[in-house]
């Protein structure tokens, strides 16, 4: 019954998840800058009548406390843009929406992200009566940069949680599949950063130098 009221609650919803979406695509903000991204999220949550808390200057935590005993899921999102230009048209012609801001935009599909995760928050909240434990509902600024992932993080270790869930969305597939499978999933960046020393010498004894572009080449190659 409970699977069937959050399904029935996910069909009422698709037009809200998709005009949310669309609002926040708009606003397109960097990481760390969220502001109108952020206080749109609050008018949002304060509507569906949620307490929430600033875990950082823009990232979120909002509770579901269901007053039945179950498990503590963490249901989480990210807020930030990327500091690129948006090209207007896509492949089948003009954009429905664009960034405010020329130079940013959501390639990276966290408006999707953050969209889905209210359409989560009023879902259940719908159906609260029939869901048990509690739901966090996880905002997070900067997940570009890394710079609002600790103070989510630290937030959430002063709570029990169970389980945590966050998607993201995958052109590869087709529309209304999602993906699931257990372990490391996709590829995250770090930076390592190397000096390569070399040894000069003359044009005409190279065997007796030290080329460090080589060196360098042959690490990147084995690396990979």
């Amino acid at each position: 019954m409970m699977n069937q009221q959050i399904e029935e609650q996910a069909h009422l919803l698709h037009d809200y998840v998709i005009e949310c979406r669309r609002t926040i695509h708009r606003f397109a903000e960097p990481s760390g800058t969220e502001e109108k991204t952020s206080a749109f999220v609050q008018k949002e949550l304060t509507a569906a009548g949620l307490p929430y808390e600033k875990v950082s200057k823009t990232g979120l935590l909002a509770t579901l406390e269901t007053g039945r005993p179950g498990p503590h899921i963490v249901l989480r999102a990210d807020l930030d843009a990327l500091p690129l230009p948006e090209e207007p048209n896509n492949l089948a012609g003009p954009r429905v929406c664009v960034s405010d801001n020329p130079n940013t935009c959501h390639a990276c599909g966290h408006d999707a992200h953050t969209a889905m995760l209210l359409g989560a928050v009023k879902a259940l909240t719908a159906c609260k009566d029939s869901v048990c434990g509690t739901i966090y509902f996880c905002f997070e600024e900067g997940e570009e940069n890394g710079g609002g992932v600790q103070a989510m993080i630290d937030a959430l270790a002063k709570r029990k949680v169970d389980a945590c869930w966050a998607i993201h969305v995958y052109n590869a597939l087709d529309s209304g599949k999602i993906c699931v499978q257990p372990g490391p999933r996709m590829a995250g960046a770090a930076v390592v950063n190397m000096k390569v020393v070399g040894r000069g010498g003359h044009g005409s004894r190279p065997d007796l130098s030290i080329n460090p572009v080589f060196c360098a080449a042959a690490i990147l190659t084995n690396l990979s």
